[in-house]
C-alpha cells in the first residue's frame, strides 16, 4: 500500500487526468477550432494506459498488457494528430495503428516465448513515445502556418524537443540496463522519467495552452480589425450601445449629425432623434428591425433616417443609422407623379377622387357646403381636327394653366379624363362657386394660343353641383356631369347649376 501511495506512476497518471482535464477545458473554449480535442483523447488514452499498468500487477496477462501498452502509444499518437489538426495540417491518422504494432511483436515474444528483461520492454515504449514527440516538434517547428504563431510555435517545439530527447535517453538507459545491468542506472533513469520527463511535459501543455490562447486573442484580433473595416465602409453609421448609451462610433456619425462623434459619447442613443413614444419602443426591443426616424443633427437641422437596433452577444446593442433622404424624396416625387397628369401636370382623376373624398369628410360631419363642377373643353374635337393633336394638347395645357391661375389652394383641380377637367370647392356657396367659375370661363374666353399661323380662341361649358348632402363623391360627379350636359345642349360657353331637389 505504501508503495501505492508513494508510486511515480500514480503521480503521473494524476498529472495526466489533470493535463486531460485542462485540455478539455480548451477544447470546450475553442470550438470549432481543431486540436484541443485530440489533445483530450490522447492525454486520457495515455492515463488509462498507465492505470492499468499501474494496477496489473503479476496476475495481467498478455491481453491486458497488449492493451495497456497499445493505450499509451497510442495515446501519445493522438496527441500528435492533435498538433496536426490545431496547425490545419492533415491528419497522420496512420501513426495510431503504426506505434500499437510496434509494441505487439516484443510483447508477444515476451510472453509466449522466451521472456525479456521489463527495462526491455519498457524500453521500447520510451522509443516509440521519443520518436512521436519528436514528430510534434518537427511539425511545429516546420509545417507552415500564421507567422504570428511564430515564437510560441517556437517554444511549444522546444518543449517538445527536449521531451523527446528525455525520452530517448531514458530508453537508452532501460537498454543499457536491460544489456548490462549497472548499479546507479535504475535511479538515473527514474531521474529522467519523473523528476525531468513530468516537468517537460507540463510544458508543453503550457505551449500547447499558448499556442491556443494565441491563437484565440489573433482570431479575435481579426474579427475586431474586419469589424473596424466594415463599420468605416458602410455609408450607415452604426453606434455601440451600452446602458442606453453611445460608447463608439464609425466616422460616418460626423458625417451625417455635421458634428465630432465625441460629442455624443455617453449621451442616449434617442438624442439623436426626435423623441416619441415608439422610438421608445423600438430601442426597448433590440429587434433589428428598422424603422423610419426623423434624425436632429447637432445645429438643430433634420433629415430622414432609418434606424435598426440589434442587441450584441455581450449586452450592448448596434444601432445602424441611414440618411433616407434622398430615398424619402424619390418616393415623394413618384407620388407627386403617380397623382398628376402626365400632360397637364394637374391632379389626375384617382388622385382627385381620393383627395376629394379625404377633403369632403370634415365639411359634412360639420354641415358645410362644398360645390363641385366638371368643365369641358368646347368643341375640342375640332381642334384636333383641324390643328392637329399637338394643338390638341397645347390647347390643354393653357386650359390648365388658365385653371389653376384662378382657384385657390383650398380648391382641388384635376383632369377627369380628355378634354374634361373637374373642380372641388371645399366650404364653398352656390354664389362664391359661381362667381370664380364664371371668371374663369371669361378668362378662357379671352384667352388666346398662338399657333404658327394666327391665334386660337376656345371656350369652355361648365356644371356645377352644390354639395349639401351627405351622398357618395360618385352621386355628385353625375349631378355635376348633367348639368354640363346642359350647358352643352343651350349653346356652350355657359354655366349651368344642377338644381337638387
Amino acid at each position: 500500500m505504501n508503495a501505492l501511495l508513494f508510486s511515480p506512476l500514480l503521480l503521473g497518471t494524476n498529472i495526466l487526468i489533470a493535463s486531460a482535464i485542462i485540455c478539455l477545458a480548451l477544447w470546450y473554449y475553442s470550438r470549432p477550432y481543431p486540436g484541443p480535442g485530440l489533445w483530450t483523447l490522447g492525454i486520457l488514452l495515455v492515463g488509462l494506459g498507465q492505470l492499468l499498468l499501474l494496477f496489473g500487477g503479476h496476475w495481467a496477462g498478455l491481453a491486458y498488457n497488449v492493451l495497456s501498452y497499445s493505450l499509451l502509444t497510442s495515446g501519445e499518437a493522438v496527441l500528435v494528430i492533435g498538433v496536426f489538426r490545431f496547425l490545419e495540417r492533415p491528419a497522420p491518422w496512420w501513426l495510431v495503428p503504426a506505434v500499437c504494432l510496434t509494441a505487439v511483436p516484443w510483447l508477444l515474444w515476451h510472453w509466449l516465448g522466451e521472456p525479456l528483461e521489463a527495462e526491455l520492454v519498457v524500453a521500447l515504449y520510451t522509443f516509440v513515445s521519443a520518436f512521436v514527440r519528436a514528430l510534434a516538434c518537427r511539425a511545429l517547428l516546420c509545417l507552415p502556418g500564421d507567422r504570428r504563431l511564430r515564437s510560441v510555435r517556437i517554444f511549444a517545439a522546444l518543449m517538445f524537443g527536449l521531451l523527446a530527447l528525455s525520452a530517448a535517453a531514458s530508453g537508452a538507459l532501460d537498454l543499457l540496463q536491460a544489456l548490462r545491468p549497472r548499479a546507479g542506472l535504475e535511479a538515473a533513469t527514474e531521474l529522467l522519467a519523473f523528476n525531468i520527463g513530468y516537468p517537460l511535459w507540463i510544458l508543453c501543455l503550457f505551449g500547447l495552452t499558448l499556442l491556443s490562447l494565441r491563437r484565440f486573442l489573433l482570431a479575435a484580433e481579426r474579427s475586431a480589425v474586419r469589424f473596424e473595416r466594415l463599420m468605416n465602409i458602410t455609408s450607415a453609421a452604426v453606434v455601440i450601445v451600452r446602458d442606453g448609451r453611445i460608447v463608439d462610433a464609425n466616422p460616418v456619425l460626423k458625417r451625417l449629425f455635421d458634428c465630432e462623434r465625441e460629442h455624443y459619447h455617453e449621451r442616449p442613443l434617442e438624442y439623436l432623434f426626435e423623441t416619441d413614444a415608439d422610438l421608445q419602443r423600438q430601442l426597448g426591443r433590440f429587434d433589428g428591425v428598422p424603422q423610419d426616424r426623423v434624425a436632429v443633427r447637432h445645429d438643430g437641422s433634420q433629415f430622414a433616417a432609418e434606424l435598426t437596433v440589434a442587441a450584441l452577444d455581450d449586452g450592448t446593442q448596434v444601432a445602424e443609422i441611414r440618411d433616407v433622404s434622398g430615398r424619402k424624396s424619390l418616393e415623394q416625387e413618384l407620388r407627386q407623379t403617380a397623382a398628376r397628369d402626365a400632360l397637364t401636370g394637374v391632379l389626375n382623376r384617382r388622385a382627385f377622387i381620393e383627395r376629394a373624398k379625404l377633403e369632403l369628410a370634415p365639411d359634412r360631419r360639420q354641415g358645410r357646403s362644398s360645390c363641385l363642377a366638371m368643365l369641358d373643353i368646347d368643341h375640342f374635337k375640332r381642334i384636333n381636327d383641324n390643328h392637329g393633336h399637338l394643338v390638341g394638347d397645347q390647347a390643354l395645357k393653357a386650359f390648365s394653366a388658365v385653371c389653376e391661375s384662378q382657384v385657390r389652394r383650398t380648391d382641388l383641380f384635376a383632369r377627369y379624363g380628355g378634354e374634361e377637367f373637374v373642380l372641388l370647392l371645399p366650404q364653398t356657396n352656390r354664389e362664391q362657386a359661381l362667381a370664380l367659375l364664371e371668371r374663369l370661363r371669361e378668362c378662357w374666353s379671352a384667352h388666346r394660343l398662338a399657333l404658327p399661323v394666327g391665334e386660337l380662341a376656345s371656350t369652355v361649358s361648365i356644371g356645377m353641383v352644390l354639395i349639401d348632402q351627405e351622398t357618395s363623391l360618385e352621386h355628385w360627379l353625375s349631378l355635376a356631369d348633367q348639368a354640363l350636359y346642359r350647358a352643352k345642349h343651350e349653346g356652350r360657353n355657359r354655366t349651368r347649376v344642377h338644381a337638387v331637389d
